[in-house]
């Protein structure tokens, strides 16, 4: 029997296509604006507000524990990045 139109797996896989494509968008913004309040999280303007030596965190500093939780921050979104592109 002849199908007139498209079978539905394709419009499947168009839909699939197009959110794939809007979720790597929407990852892609995130990341660059993780980015840029990073940047200005360790640069003059952020890092003035946080810049105290106490109260320690896990023994460090509290400037460096700022440092290192931005520093982990963006290993986490560069993960979140490899999924959504590796997909």
């Amino acid at each position: 029997m002849l199908h007139c139109g498209s079978p539905s797996h394709i419009a499947t896989g168009d839909r699939v296509k197009r959110s794939n494509r809007s979720a790597k968008r929407l990852a892609v913004v995130l990341a660059i604006l993780y980015f840029a309040a990073m940047t200005l999280a360790v640069t003059y303007p952020g890092v003035r507000l946080v810049n105290t030596i106490r109260p320690f965190v896990l023994g460090i500093p509290f400037v460096f524990a700022w440092y290192l939780a931005w520093i982990v921050g963006s290993l986490v979104v560069f993960l979140i990045l490899h999924r959504t592109f590796s997909k």
